[in-house]
């Protein structure tokens, strides 16, 4: 995802996507060990991709490979039915919280043995989407590249009924992370139930601006004498600490997905590709968008 030359970065990652689809057991053990990255630093994948990454394209790309083994994995029938003790878990560890506090991103206390490897409840899928909860709290802090996080729940929202699509649907509503995500985008205008639970997802854009660690260090304040600078770049009147409109898109598809809204996902017209030539990311016709025109074409050159 970081090499030089990434001329066939998309049809890797279609190659990818098919594999996984059709050999279940490699998405399977795929996905454990991304479970398992969870506990660490700098080899938690799921927290580079989803929040780190500073490269768009990377970030796309993981999104849409984790999303294939997610999806795979969960047509496994032992796989959704420890999915469904997961959920059933969270469900009850949320019942057990008597006080007002802010609730637990992951599951604690006796329900822990569904998200510990060595454990026979253990389940993979579950302890993934507790991650994402600790994702979306530290989402506005880190909120430049953070967008696909959105793209992930969207896409895993959407997974067919017939692969166990309505089970995930319901752990993802068990585990609270349509709450959070309303947070991320309302922030410190929540309602106080919602602030107290979920005190990282709401906080202040100013605040959130204010504990976001530099990118480089800051480069001395001193005016270029040349004629080709602007007084007042883009990157400095941007508004900071905000997501921009379209970062939100997927939030809420994937809001209406889960509240089972027909038609609430579109289809991509555009997506972006490489330049063969140069290496640069530029738009072009996304599949759907091509199948599409493809059959409007044959279908007016019949007789």
């Amino acid at each position: 995802l970081y090499a030089n030359e990434r001329r066939a970065l998309g049809e890797w990652v279609r190659m990818l996507e098919d594999i996984l689809a059709a050999d279940k057991s490699s998405a399977r053990a795929f996905l454990v060990k991304l479970a398992s990255k969870t506990k660490e630093v700098s080899g938690n994948w799921l927290r580079t991709y989803l929040a780190d990454c500073p490269d768009q394209t990377a970030r796309t790309a993981a999104v849409r490979i984790f999303s294939s083994a997610f999806r795979s994995t969960l047509a496994v029938e032992t796989e959704r039915e420890q999915l469904e003790k997961w959920s059933k878990a969270w469900c009850d560890q949320v019942s057990s919280i008597k006080n007002t506090r802010a609730l637990p991103c992951r599951l604690e206390g006796e329900w822990e043995t569904f998200e510990d490897f060595k454990s026979d409840s253990y389940s993979a899928c579950g302890t993934i989407l507790s991650h994402v909860n600790l994702l979306i709290e530290a989402s506005p802090r880190n909120w430049r590249y953070c967008s696909e996080l959105n793209d992930f729940v969207r896409n895993l929202s959407c997974a067919s009924p017939d692969d166990g699509g309505d089970v995930l649907r319901k752990a993802i509503i068990e585990c609270l992370i349509p709450p959070r995500l309303i947070c991320t985008i309302i922030r410190e205008r929540a309602p106080i139930s919602l602030r107290a639970s979920f005190p990282g997802a709401s906080v202040a854009a100013e605040v959130a601006e204010t504990q976001i660690r530099p990118e480089a260090n800051p480069a001395p304040q001193m005016m270029s004498m040349g004629g080709g600078h602007s007084m007042n770049p883009p990157e400095t009147t941007y508004n900071r600490g905000v997501n921009s409109p379209l970062d939100y898109f997927s939030l809420f598809e994937a809001i209406g997905r889960l509240l089972d809204i027909k038609g609430v996902v579109q289809a991509p017209i555009l997506t972006e590709i490489e330049d063969g030539g140069r290496g640069r990311p530029r738009m072009g016709l996304s599949e759907s968008a091509i199948e599409a025109l493809k059959e409007v074409f044959v279908e007016f050159c019949l007789p």
